[in-house]
């Protein structure tokens, strides 16, 4: 029973989510939770004060840190429409520090 716990924390992978917020402070909470859902889909999990990082100097910049994402995971992105605007968002996957949207 060890070796199969081991073995499945050995190929869970930390992967962050990038993204940006936008000039309507009401719609970035959906975009915050679309990094959730993100997450969920490769099998992680987000901390919520690991949710709408900065990332880099700009203030739209966000990321968020799924820890524990299925090791086959690649990375990958996705667009979305909200309010009729395209939304990227990137996933990347490697070794992330507690808070940081790098590694």
């Amino acid at each position: 029973m060890r070796f199969s716990a081991f073995a499945i924390v050995a190929v869970a992978k930390d992967c962050a989510v990038y993204y940006t917020w936008g000039d309507d402070p009401e719609l970035n909470p959906a975009r915050d939770q679309k990094s959730v859902a993100m997450c969920n889909d490769i099998g992680g999990t987000i901390n919520p004060v690991e949710i709408a990082l900065h990332n880099g100097g700009g203030k739209v910049n966000r990321c968020a840190i799924c820890h524990g994402a299925r090791g086959t995971t690649d990375d990958y992105g996705r667009t979305i429409m909200q309010n009729g605007e395209p939304l990227s968002f990137s996933v990347r996957c490697g070794y992330f520090g507690w808070r940081k949207c790098h590694e």
